[in-house]
Protein backbone atom coordinates (compact mmCIF):
# COMPACT_ATOMS: atom_id res chain seq x y z
CA UNK A 1 0.00 0.00 0.00
CA UNK A 2 3.16 2.67 0.81
CA UNK A 3 3.85 1.65 -2.97
CA UNK A 4 0.37 3.30 -4.57
CA UNK A 5 0.63 6.06 -2.22
CA UNK A 6 2.53 9.35 -3.45
CA UNK A 7 3.02 12.32 -1.10
CA UNK A 8 1.78 15.21 -3.54
CA UNK A 9 -0.81 13.63 -5.38
CA UNK A 10 -4.79 13.66 -4.73
CA UNK A 11 -6.57 11.47 -3.55
CA UNK A 12 -9.97 10.46 -3.25
CA UNK A 13 -12.79 13.01 -3.43
CA UNK A 14 -10.21 15.38 -3.66
CA UNK A 15 -9.38 15.00 -6.69
CA UNK A 16 -12.61 15.55 -8.36
CA UNK A 17 -13.47 19.27 -10.63
CA UNK A 18 -16.15 21.76 -9.68
CA UNK A 19 -18.58 20.01 -11.45
CA UNK A 20 -17.96 16.78 -9.26
CA UNK A 21 -16.25 14.59 -11.73
CA UNK A 22 -12.85 13.02 -12.02
CA UNK A 23 -10.85 15.40 -14.88
CA UNK A 24 -9.76 13.98 -18.20
CA UNK A 25 -6.62 14.08 -19.40
CA UNK A 26 -5.52 17.75 -19.61
CA UNK A 27 -8.67 19.15 -18.16
CA UNK A 28 -7.51 20.66 -15.17
CA UNK A 29 -5.01 23.25 -17.25
CA UNK A 30 -8.35 23.83 -19.69
CA UNK A 31 -10.13 24.35 -16.83
CA UNK A 32 -8.15 27.14 -15.36
CA UNK A 33 -6.87 28.52 -18.45
CA UNK A 34 -11.41 28.79 -19.72
CA UNK A 35 -11.86 30.34 -16.16
CA UNK A 36 -9.72 33.22 -16.61
CA UNK A 37 -11.07 33.84 -19.95
CA UNK A 38 -14.76 33.77 -18.66
CA UNK A 39 -13.05 36.27 -15.67
CA UNK A 40 -11.47 38.62 -18.07
CA UNK A 41 -14.87 38.97 -20.03
CA UNK A 42 -16.73 39.37 -17.30
CA UNK A 43 -14.75 42.24 -16.61
CA UNK A 44 -14.65 43.32 -19.58
CA UNK A 45 -18.06 44.09 -19.98
CA UNK A 46 -18.31 45.22 -15.87
CA UNK A 47 -15.79 48.10 -16.88
CA UNK A 48 -17.59 48.58 -20.24
CA UNK A 49 -21.31 49.35 -18.75
CA UNK A 50 -20.10 50.68 -15.65
CA UNK A 51 -21.86 48.10 -13.00
CA UNK A 52 -21.17 45.04 -10.73
CA UNK A 53 -21.54 41.66 -12.40
CA UNK A 54 -24.40 39.87 -11.58
CA UNK A 55 -24.89 35.99 -11.53
CA UNK A 56 -28.10 34.43 -13.50
CA UNK A 57 -28.80 32.47 -9.56
CA UNK A 58 -29.53 36.36 -7.93
CA UNK A 59 -25.35 36.28 -6.26
CA UNK A 60 -23.35 38.95 -5.36
CA UNK A 61 -23.91 42.17 -6.99
CA UNK A 62 -28.04 41.35 -7.54
CA UNK A 63 -30.03 44.32 -6.06
CA UNK A 64 -32.84 42.39 -5.11
CA UNK A 65 -31.65 39.15 -3.42
CA UNK A 66 -32.26 39.95 0.28
CA UNK A 67 -35.58 40.66 -0.81
CA UNK A 68 -38.68 39.01 0.70
CA UNK A 69 -40.88 37.41 -1.49
CA UNK A 70 -43.64 39.46 -1.24
CA UNK A 71 -41.87 42.47 -2.00
CA UNK A 72 -40.32 41.02 -5.54
CA UNK A 73 -44.66 40.58 -6.33
CA UNK A 74 -45.33 43.45 -5.08
CA UNK A 75 -42.63 45.29 -7.81
CA UNK A 76 -43.58 43.29 -10.50
CA UNK A 77 -47.09 44.35 -10.00
CA UNK A 78 -45.52 47.81 -9.83
CA UNK A 79 -44.19 47.64 -13.30
CA UNK A 80 -46.88 46.07 -15.03
CA UNK A 81 -48.96 48.85 -14.16
CA UNK A 82 -46.38 51.66 -15.01
CA UNK A 83 -45.63 50.48 -18.40
CA UNK A 84 -48.56 49.91 -20.84
CA UNK A 85 -49.08 46.61 -22.53
CA UNK A 86 -48.11 45.98 -26.05
CA UNK A 87 -50.83 46.50 -27.88
CA UNK A 88 -51.35 44.28 -30.84
CA UNK A 89 -52.87 45.59 -34.34
CA UNK A 90 -56.29 44.76 -34.30
CA UNK A 91 -57.32 42.71 -37.61
CA UNK A 92 -60.06 44.54 -39.50
CA UNK A 93 -63.58 42.85 -39.66
CA UNK A 94 -64.10 41.06 -42.71
CA UNK A 95 -66.34 37.97 -42.18
CA UNK A 96 -68.81 37.74 -39.43
CA UNK A 97 -66.00 35.42 -37.70
CA UNK A 98 -64.72 37.32 -34.21
CA UNK A 99 -61.78 36.52 -32.18
CA UNK A 100 -62.79 37.30 -28.57
CA UNK A 101 -59.68 37.67 -26.45
CA UNK A 102 -58.36 38.09 -23.19
CA UNK A 103 -61.64 35.79 -21.57
CA UNK A 104 -61.52 34.90 -18.25
CA UNK A 105 -61.30 30.95 -17.74
CA UNK A 106 -64.11 31.22 -15.58
CA UNK A 107 -66.69 32.25 -18.94
CA UNK A 108 -68.97 29.90 -20.37
CA UNK A 109 -69.95 29.69 -24.42
CA UNK A 110 -73.13 30.61 -22.58
CA UNK A 111 -71.87 33.58 -20.92
CA UNK A 112 -69.94 34.35 -24.35
CA UNK A 113 -73.01 34.08 -26.48
CA UNK A 114 -75.54 36.30 -23.86
CA UNK A 115 -73.44 39.07 -24.32
CA UNK A 116 -73.18 38.52 -28.06
CA UNK A 117 -76.56 38.56 -28.58
CA UNK A 118 -76.89 42.34 -27.18
CA UNK A 119 -75.52 43.23 -30.41
CA UNK A 120 -76.89 41.07 -32.96
CA UNK A 121 -78.51 37.12 -33.46
CA UNK A 122 -75.35 34.86 -33.28
CA UNK A 123 -74.74 31.90 -35.00
CA UNK A 124 -71.90 30.39 -33.17
CA UNK A 125 -69.64 30.43 -29.94
CA UNK A 126 -66.17 28.65 -29.48
CA UNK A 127 -64.13 28.89 -26.51
CA UNK A 128 -60.74 27.24 -27.30
CA UNK A 129 -60.12 24.40 -24.52
CA UNK A 130 -56.84 22.85 -23.28
CA UNK A 131 -57.24 18.92 -24.24
CA UNK A 132 -55.67 17.78 -20.98
CA UNK A 133 -56.78 19.82 -18.32
CA UNK A 134 -60.38 20.61 -20.23
CA UNK A 135 -59.48 24.85 -19.07
CA UNK A 136 -60.31 27.58 -20.98
CA UNK A 137 -57.39 28.51 -22.96
CA UNK A 138 -58.49 32.50 -22.32
CA UNK A 139 -59.86 33.04 -25.94
CA UNK A 140 -62.47 32.00 -28.42
CA UNK A 141 -64.58 32.78 -31.59
CA UNK A 142 -67.86 34.65 -32.30
CA UNK A 143 -69.80 34.14 -35.06
CA UNK A 144 -72.40 36.60 -35.99
CA UNK A 145 -75.32 36.52 -38.48
CA UNK A 146 -74.40 39.54 -40.65
CA UNK A 147 -71.16 41.23 -41.13
CA UNK A 148 -72.80 44.58 -39.85
CA UNK A 149 -73.57 43.58 -36.80
CA UNK A 150 -70.19 41.35 -36.12
CA UNK A 151 -68.53 45.39 -36.79
CA UNK A 152 -70.50 47.05 -34.21
CA UNK A 153 -70.07 43.77 -31.67
CA UNK A 154 -66.36 44.83 -32.33
CA UNK A 155 -66.91 48.41 -31.79
CA UNK A 156 -68.95 48.21 -28.56
CA UNK A 157 -66.92 44.86 -26.69
CA UNK A 158 -63.53 45.78 -28.08
CA UNK A 159 -61.91 47.00 -24.73
CA UNK A 160 -64.56 46.32 -22.17
CA UNK A 161 -64.58 44.67 -19.13
CA UNK A 162 -66.04 41.46 -18.45
CA UNK A 163 -65.27 38.95 -15.25
CA UNK A 164 -62.78 41.86 -14.09
CA UNK A 165 -60.89 41.18 -17.83
CA UNK A 166 -61.13 43.70 -20.42
CA UNK A 167 -61.90 41.97 -23.94
CA UNK A 168 -59.58 41.85 -27.07
CA UNK A 169 -62.26 41.68 -29.62
CA UNK A 170 -61.12 41.67 -33.77
CA UNK A 171 -61.60 40.39 -37.06
CA UNK A 172 -60.59 36.11 -37.01
CA UNK A 173 -58.15 35.21 -39.30
CA UNK A 174 -58.99 32.39 -42.17
CA UNK A 175 -59.40 29.07 -40.60
CA UNK A 176 -56.67 27.19 -42.06
CA UNK A 177 -57.94 23.19 -43.39
CA UNK A 178 -57.85 20.94 -41.06
CA UNK A 179 -55.87 17.51 -41.86
CA UNK A 180 -57.96 14.17 -41.30
CA UNK A 181 -55.52 11.75 -39.02
CA UNK A 182 -54.58 8.74 -41.54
Amino acid sequence: MNAEYRPGKQHGRNNRNRRGRYPRHGESQNYKKKQSFWKSIQSFFSNLFGGKKASAQGGEGSKHRDEPRQDKENRRSENSESTPRRQQPLLEVATPRLYVGNLSYDMSESDLFDLFAQVGPVRNVEIAMDRESNRSKGFGFVEMESLESAKEAQVRFHEHEVMSRRLVVSGAKAQAPRRSAP
